[in-house]
């Protein structure tokens, strides 16, 4: 059986606005709605749970309650990382043998969680990646950011920008943030990094642009254009 926890419950700060970014809308639908319909209509997908924070749990579960899909709403936590933490130990007892972990904010997903599904049918983990395309250069910090600094080109090579869904084995990803508990690291960005340094490599798959993530204003306005294109 393989479940999605859908996190909603950053705070979305740098987007300036009243509520976080998850609930702005996009075509007359909050941005976390678009995922609750992908994992609707992905018949691999048997369930799905939200993050949220305590203070918009009603809003939350108005909208998701319309999916037959919905399961239940788990607390957020203070980090990312603490907030995964949480719905998998929430899920747990439901004996899931897959689990995909996805940022609401990332709305046009669609492509991607068919990736991350597949890759998962042929390894313990799938992670979405997109090779980078910009110049890179590598910068020694001095303290100042007009000062000159040491810098020395890096290939692009063999360099990747991470998306989500990421997918996993449930039992290994819970081993690994059970781990990070141990140990007292709460400074994981995403499960794939917490997979790195307790599980092995991670096996990656095709990510795609249209997944953006949203999380500045300017964002948003894309995303306007995106569903307009993909309607």
């Amino acid at each position: 059986m393989t479940v999605v926890i859908l996190l909603a419950a950053g705070t979305g700060s740098r987007m300036e606005m009243e509520t976080p970014k998850q609930f702005a809308e996009i075509k007359g639908k909050t941005v976390m709605e678009y995922s609750m319909e992908i994992i609707q209509n992905n018949d691999e997908i048997a369930c799905f749970f939200i993050v949220v924070r305590e203070q918009y749990k009603n809003y939350v579960k108005n909208i998701a309650e319309k999916y037959s899909k919905f399961k239940g709403m788990v607390e957020g936590g203070d980090t990312r990382q603490k907030s995964v933490f949480n719905a998998l130990k929430e899920i747990k007892n439901l004996k899931a043998d897959k689990v995909l972990i996805h940022d609401s904010a990332r709305p046009f997903s669609g492509k991607v969680f068919k990736n991350v599904i597949s890759g998962l049918k042929f390894a313990n983990n799938a992670i979405p990646v997109i090779q980078v395309k910009d110049t890179l250069y590598r910068i020694e910090e001095t303290g100042s950011a007009s000062a000159e600094r040491k810098t020395e080109m890096v290939s692009r090579k063999n360099y990747y920008t991470v998306q989500t869904p990421q997918g996993f084995e449930f039992d290994l990803i819970y081993t690994a943030h059970l781990k990070a508990v141990e140990e007292n690291k709460y400074d994981f960005t995403d499960d794939g990094s917490m997979w790195i340094k307790y599980i092995g490599n991670v096996r990656t798959v095709e990510g795609s642009v249209e997944n953006i993530k949203i999380t500045y204003p300017l964002e948003l306005e894309i995303a306007e254009k995106i569903a307009e294109f993909m309607e």
